[in-house]
């Protein structure tokens, strides 16, 4: 114990809140204090599960080594624990580069998204890693769902925003989603001059993009009091990509509260992509509403919770 409390005053794991979630192999070794609770796994892990903790040379002397769950075995462990819906949401947290609040104020008010969060914070996994990771977990408690869950990731999302807008736009409907292609995520789309003298960028990157169809989906999640300001953003944000050709569809935050209109603008993307689906039944659309709501309630919260950097 003595040898855990001295390991526990390195740094990384000093900074990490109390009691850590410990891993042991022995039934017999199972004890929770103040400091750690365990967890027993017998099964053995794949490759990539751990990953050595970079000590300083004065802490060498520990008498153990110290290893955290890799991103893609927390991910696993998290399948036992979450939803489905938190379960993809952690996933495409880990897959893209959340910043702070604060660096997104410029992209909500010019509606052209910095790539300075991704740059600052980046990825630590891809889907395609998880996806890799999650196959060789096999008789792991929990890998049913992680696998289901696994195969929805999209990477480069840049907040929790996009996130749950690409949750609703991709997800199929047995999941409370519009059943769209897999778009990219902040994708740069070089601007011509005209449209860099309208936004004053030349650079343009929706949070949503098909780059076939050619059709962008941009989310603001901001609450409007001024509907003409409203209006002319979205004036100018549409000019800008008719100019280039590309059909761009803008949901708010508020149309959450209105399935059918958000039915209705996903159906736009999906017939410009050559995707036609039949109208949703009885139960897909309660899912849907299910998923619409639980996504108002989790930015909600997200937006009343304060922001803390432990980097």
């Amino acid at each position: 114990m003595r040898e855990l409390a001295s390991a526990l005053d390195m740094f990384p794991l000093s900074v990490l809140d109390r009691p850590l979630d410990l891993l042991t192999s022995s039934r017999n070794d199972r004890r929770s204090t103040s400091l750690a609770t365990y967890h027993c796994m017998q099964t053995a892990l794949p490759d990539n599960s751990l990953v050595r903790v970079s000590c300083e040379p004065e802490d060498e002397n520990v008498g153990f080594d110290i290893f955290l769950s890799s991103p893609e075995l927390c991910f696993a462990q998290m399948a036992c624990v979450l939803s489905t819906w938190e379960l993809i949401e952690l996933g495409f947290e880990m897959c893209g580069g959340y910043g702070s609040p604060s660096s997104r104020i410029g992209q909500a008010q010019t509606n052209v998204a910095s790539s300075n969060a991704i740059e600052r914070y980046p990825r630590i996994s891809t889907p395609e890693r998880i996806q890799e990771y999650i196959m060789s977990c096999s008789g792991m408690t929990g890998g049913k769902r992680a696998r289901q869950a696994a195969k929805w990731l999209v990477a480069q999302s840049s907040s929790s925003e996009e996130t749950h807008i690409c949750m609703l736009a991709f997800l199929p409907r047995s999941l409370g989603g519009m059943g769209t292609p897999r778009p990219l995520l902040n994708q740069r789309i070089a601007a011509p001059d005209v449209v860099a003298r309208v936004l004053g960028t030349r650079t343009l990157t929706p949070d949503l993009y098909w780059p076939d169809a050619r059709v962008a989906l941009e989310y603001d999640g901001r609450i409007w009091n001024n509907a003409r300001a409203r209006e002319e953003y979205e004036k100018r944000k549409h000019n800008a990509y008719r100019i280039m050709g590309i059909e761009v569809v803008s949901i708010g935050r508020a149309d959450l509260d209105h399935s059918d209109t958000i039915r209705e603008q996903f159906k736009r993307i999906n017939r410009r992509c050559g995707k036609r689906l039949k109208e949703p039944n009885a139960k897909q659309r309660a899912r849907q509403e299910s998923l619409m709501g639980w996504i108002a309630t989790r930015e909600y919260e997200q937006a009343h919770v304060p922001y803390v950097n432990k980097r």
